[in-house]
């Protein structure tokens, strides 16, 4: 799917004119790899379907796209909390939560796609390429808090990587921050517990959930219950 973005990315860059550059050196070394002769035939099966020129600049592009999806392949045949990606973006969501409480840490939907999107992103710095933004103004404006998040993670991993990461870059962090932060909202769970047994907890269940369709009902449960770890009931 990544991929596929770069690729709408790269076609939509070449029919506006506004190609990136990369150096003699940087494609030499890129024509090194394997991913080039895929990235090639990629690039020939794309010039025919959507008549444009790929120019061997567009090709590196694509080839620094493979060169990550390897990376992200070859971490996904391990852990992925064995992954060294995946581990830095853990480290600095515990410290955001730890400040402001963002419950970040705990989605791990977020960290695995934040994760995949930042190998390739870090292919591209270490090849001086930034793609363009067309979101970057609005997201700061409109999604300031998503934002400043990624400005913060782009602070943390260039504290170990060194990687200069460019405002353009960050927006589209921001966007995986953004979705995540969304996503808190779509529902709060709860339990239900009832002094007069499961029966009525079970009705209140359905009122709650015709009035209120975004409540994550967890668990109903009597007051007879075992109510010690009502928390962890909530989690779940």
């Amino acid at each position: 799917r990544a991929l596929l973005i770069h690729i709408i990315i790269s076609i939509n860059r070449i029919r506006t004119n506004a190609q990136i550059e990369m150096t003699s050196e940087e494609l030499k070394e890129l024509k090194r790899n394997t991913e080039w002769k895929y990235a090639e035939y990629l690039a020939y099966l794309l010039s025919e379907a959507f008549n444009v020129s790929m120019t061997d600049t567009e090709i590196g592009f694509i080839s620094i796209n493979l060169l990550a999806a390897n990376i992200h392949n070859e971490s996904s045949d391990k852990n992925v909390n064995e992954d060294v990606i995946y581990l830095k973006l853990c480290q600095w969501a515990k410290e955001i939560d730890k400040k402001y409480n963002m419950g970040l840490y705990n989605d791990k939907i977020f960290l695995k796609n934040l994760s995949f999107h930042l190998k390739p992103m870090i292919k591209r710095i270490e090849y001086g390429i930034t793609i363009l933004n067309p979101w970057l103004n609005e997201l700061k404006s409109k999604e300031a808090r998503s934002f400043e998040l990624a400005v913060s993670l782009g602070e943390f991993l260039n504290k170990t990587d060194k990687n200069n990461i460019k405002e353009d870059e960050l927006a589209y962090v921001a966007m995986h921050i953004a979705t995540a932060l969304e996503r808190q909202k779509s529902g709060v769970k709860v339990a239900i517990v009832c002094p007069t047994g499961v029966g009525t907890s079970n009705f209140l269940k359905s009122r709650l959930k015709f009035k209120f369709p975004n409540l994550k009902i967890t668990r109903t449960l009597s007051i007879y219950d075992d109510l010690e770890n009502i928390e962890e009931s909530i989690l779940i």
